[in-house]
C-alpha cells in the first residue's frame, strides 16, 4: 500500500521533517532547512523523455555522523541515491563516506534519489574542508 505521503498533488513540492504539523515547525524546518524537493519533472536529472509512473521517491530518515564523516539516507521508492558535489554525480548508494571524496567535495554534498516515479533532492549538506 501506498501511504499518502507519496502521493502528489503536483508535479513538484517540498516534503518537511517535523515532529508534528503546525505552522511553528513549518517556519523552523524552513529556516533549518530539514525539508527535500520532490519533482517528476527533471530534465536535466531524469531526461527530455522521463514520465513519472508510480510513487515519487521519498525520505523518512536522514543520519549525519560528525565523527564518522558520513551521511546515510533511508527512503522508499527509489532505484538509486547518487551524491552531488560541485554539480557532478561523485557517489552512489545509502551512505556516502566523505573521508573517500575529500578531493571531489569543496564546500557542499547532496543527494539525490532517483525512481520511476521521480527524483527527491535534499538540501545541501555544507562541509567544511580543513587543509
Amino acid at each position: 500500500m501506498v501511504d499518502k505521503l507519496s502521493q502528489p498533488s503536483g508535479f513538484s513540492y517540498n516534503m518537511m521533517f517535523m515532529p508534528k504539523l503546525s505552522e511553528e515547525n513549518v517556519r523552523i524546518s524552513l529556516e533549518n532547512g530539514t525539508s527535500y524537493a520532490v519533482a517528476m519533472v527533471s530534465k536535466r536529472e531524469l531526461g527530455v523523455d522521463f514520465v513519472a509512473d508510480g510513487p515519487a521517491p521519498h525520505i523518512s530518515k536522514i543520519d549525519v555522523d560528525q565523527e564518522a564523516n558520513s551521511i546515510t539516507i533511508t527512503g522508499s521508492f527509489y532505484d538509486v541515491i547518487e551524491w552531488v558535489a560541485n554539480g557532478a554525480i561523485i557517489a552512489t548508494g545509502t551512505t556516502i563516506d566523505l573521508n573517500d571524496y575529500e578531493a571531489q567535495v569543496s564546500n557542499y554534498v547532496r543527494a539525490q534519489l532517483k525512481g520511476p516515479g521521480g527524483i527527491a533532492f535534499t538540501q545541501p549538506f555544507g562541509i567544511v574542508v580543513n587543509n
